[in-house]
């Protein structure tokens, strides 16, 4: 798939083919490797708020080590 980039007001923005499975709106990273441009979509950041981790479940083997005493110089 070809398309070109377009002048919109200041900005430069590239028209996506109806084929590909991209939302309106839909938020993108954008990042420039060598001559790659590359579009990820944009995730959420999962430490701002305690609300993202609501249903994680934290095992027994998480809490034993969380609750581990230092041995040695790991402090």
């Amino acid at each position: 798939m070809d398309t070109k980039v377009r002048k919109i007001g200041n900005s430069l923005g590239v028209i996506l083919p109806k084929g590909i499975d991209i939302e309106v709106n839909e938020t993108f990273t954008v990042y420039k490797i060598d001559d790659k441009i590359i579009l990820s979509p944009k995730k959420d950041n999962i430490y701002e708020s305690t609300e993202s981790w609501e249903d994680y479940a934290i095992t027994e083997e998480d809490r034993e080590w969380s609750n581990m005493k230092s041995e040695g110089m790991e402090e």
